[in-house]
């Protein structure tokens, strides 16, 4: 969902929306139905042509005659904070951007003619909420990046600088983990079937017996913080070093998931020596381009391979976080190389076959970390000046999100605990976290206690 505080014109979002989804270059794939065939597979089926019976996106426009500020949900929606703060639970704003009818579950998809792409206007006098929802089974988040550029292309009349896709209807990664070069890294690490099913009835115990209650929650770190943080882990990282040493390259994405997988094991954890699996995403195009992909034509679906970091609870918890983000970066370094994706997708192969699943990396009593990196997907610079109504709000500048929010709606899985990192225009980041309900005291506590210990 992304709040606009300006009145834009709903239908001509809507009618450039559509227009870009009705043409060629494979974009009419954004409007396909989600079917099941006789062996059960999933496939995407692309109506003829796109009408009100068959309509190219799943469409609704609420107009609300008042200041968004008068809204008692929306007018709660959160402002970036001066120091480290969980500002809002994103649990709560649900209704903004769903209605009771939208699909919570795969089989709401494969069951009805609705379109796996999905758009929600709320119209105030003075703001607009715009929510793109959409299937995983879609496209990832650069695949959503990729349709929000296309789509402020064809708002702003550009059309002819829409590229054409691939991979619509054939599958660049058909060939990928075919011909492995090297052993993967974490071979060792992969758990065979007596490990997946003590996994598994764990999983089923913590689900029958666990009370929690888990929520979504938005954490605002400003960006100045964030650089103190990442002083302090270079720091950290300095002193533990030869003084001689090179200054490692540390991003910004690399501190924040290593300072929040520090939140969430203070949370969560009950043993030192339980296992903790911090899975960070890697976007796959950029490896395997030239190989598998075209740098000319993007690709709308989903290219991604997580990459583990294997450490303690004790490990998580006493070392620094200057050493913790180090690791994550010596992961990411080691595994996002050809050869390694190579071997990785190798390995899947052979548990798809065996299992129907791709292997599964750690051990029977891990808990897992996943980590999405939305920080390069910018949604802050999705530009809508054309559909502006109101020129009184025009400054000149281009019509951008003040706010965003990314909402997931996936079965509650006890033994993972996923987050994802953006970032807005004003250099704020935001950080979306699944946390046990019982445990937001606890969180806001820490979180006051920070802003002493940056000094």
């Amino acid at each position: 969902m992304s709040r606009f505080n300006a009145p834009l014109d709903a239908n001509k979002l809507k009618d450039s929306l559509v227009q870009l989804i009705d043409r060629d270059g494979g974009w009419r794939k954004l409007g396909a139905r989600l079917r099941q065939n006789d062996q059960k597979a999933l496939e995407l089926h692309i109506p003829t042509r796109f009408d009100t019976s068959q309509p190219a996106v799943a469409f609704q426009h609420e107009i609300i005659s008042s200041s968004i500020t008068e809204h008692p949900l929306a007018s709660r929606l959160p402002s970036a904070s001066q120091k480290p703060e969980l500002v809002a639970c994103a649990s709560d704003f649900v209704p903004l951007m769903r209605s009771k009818d939208d699909p919570a579950s795969l089989q709401d998809y494969v069951h009805t003619d609705r379109p796996l792409l999905g758009l929600r206007i709320l119209s105030f006098d003075d703001a607009t909420l715009v929510t793109l929802s959409f299937s995983h089974l879609l496209f990832d988040g650069l695949g959503g990046k990729t349709v929000l550029d296309a789509w402020s292309l064809v708002l702003q009349g550009r059309d002819a600088e829409v590229l054409e896709l691939q991979g619509v209807y054939d599958d660049p990664l058909a060939t990928l983990g075919t011909q492995p070069e090297v052993p993967y890294k974490h071979e060792s690490r992969v758990m065979g079937l007596p490990q997946l099913i003590l996994f598994g009835v764990r999983a089923l115990i913590r689900r029958v017996f666990s009370k929690s209650e888990v929520k979504d929650y938005v954490i605002c770190v400003p960006g100045s913080y964030v650089q103190k943080l990442k002083s302090h882990a270079l720091k950290d990282i300095a002193e533990a070093s030869n003084p001689t040493a090179e200054t490692p390259f540390l991003s910004d994405s690399d501190v924040l998931c290593a300072w929040w997988s520090k939140y969430i094991a203070s949370c969560i954890s009950t043993q030192a020596t339980e296992t903790f699996v911090i899975n960070n995403l890697l976007e796959l195009r950029q490896v395997l381009t030239p190989e598998l992909f075209r740098p000319e034509s993007p690709y709308v679906s989903n290219a991604l391979m997580m990459m583990p970091t294997f450490v303690t609870a004790r490990q998580l918890l006493t070392r620094s976080l200057g050493e913790m983000a180090l690791s994550i970066r010596d992961t990411i370094s080691q595994l996002s190389t050809k050869a390694q994706v190579e071997a990785r997708f190798s390995l899947d192969r052979v548990w798809q076959r065996r299992t129907g699943h791709p292997a599964l990396y750690g051990d029977p009593w891990m808990r897992m970390i996943v980590c999405t990196n939305w920080i390069k997907i910018k949604i802050h610079q999705a530009d809508f000046s054309p559909a502006l109504l109101d020129k009184k709000f025009s400054n000149s500048s281009p019509v951008c999100p003040a706010y965003n929010q990314i909402h997931a709606i996936i079965e509650n899985f006890d033994l993972i605990t996923a987050f994802a990192i953006s970032k807005d225009a004003d250099n704020s980041y935001w950080i979306y976290s699944q946390l046990d309900a019982k445990h937001r005291s606890k969180v806001e506590q820490m979180l006051s206690a920070e802003e002493c210990w940056a000094e």
